[in-house]
This record gives structure tokens, sequence and C-alpha cells, in this order.
């Protein structure tokens, strides 16, 4: 479960378990959840590492725990949404490879190179779906590119040009896609909670 945090990682970080973080219905069962303890994880902010404390929440119907995660932090990556963000939409955009937006972002070419990987394996359906969410949200959809990349990018905008339309966002455009897609915009084994048309 992702949620949509209005603090930035460092405020985040020095709240540490004193965050308070709302309650949520179960996603499964849609009954309303109780607080299930913490655990840490580290998440990379440029070149430093910060310790943070992720909370969770079990339902009482269905008995199955759920992880919050804000926005900024996608799951099984180690590296802050901003950064990844930063990282593809240099290699997208601009068509620089893994190895120089490495360089530029003091990070391992090999770590840069997966986040190309994983984002264009999936990019037809990060497109297609955030397409929808933006289409459900705003009524409507600018052109997007036929390039699936470039298309999942645009819509990406879309949806944050929608939403700060309505209401004050914090973040990016890729945060905001990271929340719609329940924190697996580039995780390991799982795809968006959408299928491909």
């Amino acid at each position: 479960m992702v949620w949509v945090c209005r603090l930035g990682v460092d405020a985040y970080q020095e709240l540490g378990r004193q965050l308070d973080v709302p309650r949520f219905d179960c996603p499964r069962c849609g009954e309303p959840m109780i607080l299930w303890g913490w655990y840490d994880r580290y998440l990379r902010v440029a070149t430093w590492c910060k310790r943070v404390w992720i909370r969770r929440q079990r339902c009482k119907a269905c008995r199955r725990s759920h992880v919050v995660l804000p926005q900024f932090v996608t799951n099984g990556r180690l590296d802050e949404m901003s950064i990844i963000a930063e990282g593809i939409e240099a290699m997208v955009m601009t068509g620089r490879g893994a190895r120089r937006v490495g360089e530029d972002l003091d990070l391992p070419h090999t770590t840069v190179r997966d986040w190309r990987r994983r984002f264009r394996s999936r990019a037809v359906a990060l497109a297609t779906g955030i397409a929808a969410a933006v289409v459900a949200f705003a009524g409507t959809l600018p052109r997007l590119s036929a390039d699936p990349e470039r298309a999942a990018l645009q819509a990406m905008a879309a949806a944050w040009a929608a939403v700060a339309a309505r209401r004050p966002i914090t973040g990016s455009a890729v945060c905001l896609a990271n929340a719609i897609c329940g924190s697996h915009l580039l995780s390991t084994n799982t795809h968006p909670p959408w299928a491909v048309p």
C-alpha cells in the first residue's frame, strides 16, 4: 500500500516511529485495519543511505498484514524515487547511456541499467494504466508518443498535471505514478496492478 506522504525524506526519517501514519482499509476485503508495528529499511538518497521506519497494518477480518510505504519508496529498490526518476528521464528523454547517467548520479551503472531495463519491460503497461487513471480523473488525455517509454513518462506528467490542478502536491510525476502503481513502479517481482489490454 502507498501513503501519499507530504513529508520529504529527511522529515520522514527524523520523525522515525513518531510518524502518524493514517489507518487504511484492507485492500483485500475492505475492512478497517489496525496498526501492526514497524520495520526498518534503508533508503539511498544521493550517495547517503538513510534508515527509515515503515509502518505495518493488519486486517482483523482476513488476518493479512500490509506495509504502508510513502510514495518516495518503491518496493524492492534501495534508491529514493526522485533519484530513479532523474535517471530514467535522462536515459529515455535525452538518450544518454546508463554509464554516463550513473556517473552523473554517482551510482553504479549496473543499478541505473537495471532501472532502465525494468522500466522498458513495463512501459506499455505503465503507459496504459496511468493513462486510464488520467482519463478517469481528468476526463481527457493529451496525445502520447508512439514510443512506449516516452508515452509512459508523458502519461505520468499528465497525471501530475491533473492532480496538481485540483490540489497542492509534492514530489514528482514519477513519485505520483509510483503511488498509482501501489509502489510497484519498478519493483523486482510484481507488475503494476492492472493487466495490459
